[in-house]
């Protein structure tokens, strides 16, 4: 006779089922406990994968502020710290990531560099670039 390996496809229901309600009732608290924070979109995700260990749930939920200010303070709320970067495009990014009761949370928010500041931080750039390159060579 052979194993058995059929997989328990209401108990794999259940597991997305609950996972898809803390996403939501994380979102809800945050939204409803935290009234002022400047944010523009909440994406709640789950998805499973069939396993034959059981449900393999997760959820996430995606916060975009309105600024990189807001992306700060949602992250503080979280208890975290957003980390920033400079694209080279002109755009400051502000992001962070937290696990909440099991759900992963990523926060981001983003700003355009004024003209002065862009030239600005594309001066720091070829200059950190030079320097690097003159170190390579000196070796």
């Amino acid at each position: 006779m052979s194993e058995d390996t059929s997989r328990n496809v209401l108990a794999e229901l259940e597991a997305f089922e609950a996972a898809a309600f803390r996403v939501g009732q994380l979102a809800r608290r945050l939204r409803t406990d935290h009234p002022d924070l400047p944010v523009q979109t909440m994406l709640p995700t789950v998805w499973a994968l069939a396993s034959s260990a059981g449900p393999d749930v997760h959820a996430e939920l995606e916060i975009h502020c309105d600024s990189v200010d807001g992306a700060h303070a949602c992250a503080a709320v979280l208890g975290v710290e957003a980390t920033v970067t400079i694209a080279g495009s002109g755009y400051e990014r502000a992001a962070a990531k937290a696990v909440v009761n099991g759900i992963k949370v990523k926060v981001s928010g983003t700003r355009s560099l004024t003209g002065d500041e862009y030239r600005a931080w594309r001066a720091e750039q070829d200059q950190a670039a030079a320097e690097a390159e003159t170190a390579g060579g000196a070796q």
